[in-house]
């Protein structure tokens, strides 16, 4: 009984561990994720800003 009860155990923790890494994993995607859309978003603020611009001193020579 104690070799069965000391197997589920090992099981048992063996599957935290693996259902931590994934977790751990999962957390990391969802950061770089969120720095991904964060730089997206930065470029496209800067390439906005430099169409207005060009817009702009388009206009002034006009």
């Amino acid at each position: 009984m104690d070799v069965v009860f000391s197997d589920v155990k090992g099981m048992k923790e063996e599957q935290e561990q693996q259902i931590s890494l994934v977790a751990e994993r999962n957390n990391v995607s969802k950061e770089n994720k969120f720095h991904k859309d964060e730089q997206r978003k930065e470029r496209m603020l800067e390439l906005f800003l430099r169409t207005k611009e060009s817009i702009l001193e388009g206009w002034r020579q006009w």
